[in-house]
């Protein structure tokens, strides 16, 4: 809350004076609210040379916000420690180089881009309203995009989720206010693994009493 006095004071024509000091208490309207955190998980068999390949390379989904006592009217990406929030830094977890990931806020940062080696992999994009106005409910998308595939240490042939790390989404009432709200988004990508087969039946001819030999051509 917010406070502050004045002092009025008085004075009749033949100069006598009183005076009374008064306190005004201002209170905060309600605080801006935000929906639940969310999580976005693309799958590597999507891309042009995975196993499914249908491009399918994209999962979208929407936080809710509530606006305050004021309009929200600022919506960006951001990284706070406070909430637990961290990006991958490198997606060779076994120490391996080559998979160190540079992330860059950009779009008034509503958008955030990893690379791998200068090599875009994935893509976080932010698409607000223009604002919420005071007391109202609106909605931000969020979509993840996968680009390329990024290196691993999953080498036992399953599809497990390589963790890439969280991020906020923040609103605020206006630029660089301290009345703010914010919900969690979490990226995963599935490792994609190779399929083999199925494989045709092999059929071989012999004479019983000069069976072949390993490595003999005829069971090539």
């Amino acid at each position: 809350d917010d406070r502050f006095t004045f002092t009025a004071t008085v004075t009749d024509t033949d100069g006598d004076v009183d005076f009374d000091t008064h306190e005004v208490i201002v209170t905060d309207g309600a605080p801006p609210t935000a929906g639940a955190d969310i999580t976005l998980t693309v799958d590597e068999d999507e891309l042009s040379d995975g196993t499914d390949g249908t491009l399918n390379l994209t999962d979208t989904k929407t936080i809710s916000f509530t606006a305050g006592a004021d309009p929200l009217t600022t919506f960006v990406f951001s990284v706070d420690p406070l909430l637990g929030t961290d990006l991958l830094a490198d997606t060779n977890t076994g120490g391996e180089s080559g998979g160190e990931v540079t992330w860059t806020l950009s779009n008034n940062d509503q958008t955030l881009t990893g690379t791998v080696g200068g090599v875009t992999m994935v893509t976080l994009a932010l698409t607000p309203p223009t604002s919420i106005a005071a007391g109202q409910t609106d909605t931000v998308s969020v979509t993840l995009t996968l680009a390329d595939n990024p290196d691993n240490p999953f080498a036992n042939n399953a599809e497990l989720l390589l963790d890439l790390g969280d991020i906020v989404v923040r609103a605020s009432e206006l630029p660089n206010d301290t009345e703010f709200t914010s919900a969690k988004v979490s990226m995963n990508v599935v490792d994609d693994v190779p399929e083999v087969g199925p494989f045709s039946a092999l059929s071989v001819t012999y004479n019983p009493l000069d069976p072949p030999l390993q490595g003999d051509p005829a069971l090539s």
